[in-house]
């Protein structure tokens, strides 16, 4: 008797756990568009011991719902390119299920190493303003759909959707205001995870528990999170942010356990 109650307290606490992670993870992309998976991930992985490859797929399955929400709003705002995003988003869908692929077929320790490496570019992006350049650059179709592909590729890899790399792709590249350009990655988001999610949900490496908990918490908090954005100092919160994002990219690189 005793043995089951501790079993079910530990269980409870899991919940409460998850619960946390998916109101930390919403509030984050609702106030800043990204981030969400960079906080489920290492949540998963650091706090409750889940594998490396259960983490992603998790998180990519949680981020379709917070990314769809977000795409949503943003283009009811007017802010999204359909045209564009939609042509780039069937693109990086194919290279986010290719990626995925790669991913569950690694180790732990190169999948780990990947995520650590992108959140520090992450990081780096978040920190450096993005300017509008004074023309787009002048390359061939080719050319255009092998980088999306190659940044599907990449989300599937590190199981995140990659608002942040395709928004700067649409600032450099297509020459987009930035807001324009962040409402238009919001639409591809949701296409690469779902494309990545499925991958790894067939290998079952998603954990379905974890997937409804986090995703009703970070359903309310998206929405909060969308809402306050427009009064609170986005400059700091991204700083602050970016921070976040270099101590967990050192992390994951080097393989250590963080006192969280």
């Amino acid at each position: 008797m005793k043995d089951e109650r501790l079993n079910l307290s530990a269980v409870h606490m899991m919940e409460i756990v998850l619960l946390m992670i998916g109101l930390a993870a919403g509030f984050v992309f609702g106030m800043i568009g990204v981030g969400g998976g960079y906080v489920i991930i290492p949540g998963l992985i650091y706090i409750l011991n889940f594998p490396v490859h259960v983490a992603l797929g998790t998180s990519l399955l949680v981020s379709l719902i917070g990314a769809s929400i977000s795409a949503i709003y943003r283009y009811l705002g007017g802010d999204v390119k359909l045209a564009e995003g939609l042509i780039w988003a069937i693109c990086a869908a194919c290279g986010a299920f290719l990626g995925a692929h790669i991913a569950c077929e690694s180790p732990p320790w190169l999948i780990r190493s990947l995520f650590g490496i992108i959140c520090i570019l992450a990081s780096v992006l978040m920190i450096t303003k993005k300017k509008e350049r004074e023309r787009p650059l002048i390359m061939s179709l080719k050319s255009l759909i092998s980088i999306s592909i190659l940044m599907g590729i990449i989300s599937g890899l590190t199981g995140v959707p990659g608002g942040i790399f395709y928004a700067t792709a649409f600032v450099l590249l297509f020459n987009m205001p930035i807001r324009i350009a962040a409402g238009t990655a919001s639409l591809v988001m949701p296409f690469t995870a779902f494309s990545g999610a499925l991958r790894f949900y067939l290998s079952n490496f998603v954990d379905t528990t974890a997937f409804i908990i986090i995703s009703l918490a970070a359903t309310i908090t998206t929405v909060l999170g969308i809402k306050l954005s427009r009064k609170a100092p986005a400059h700091k919160l991204r700083k602050a942010f970016s921070m976040y994002l270099l101590y967990v990219g050192v992390v994951m690189l080097l393989g250590l356990r963080p006192q969280l």
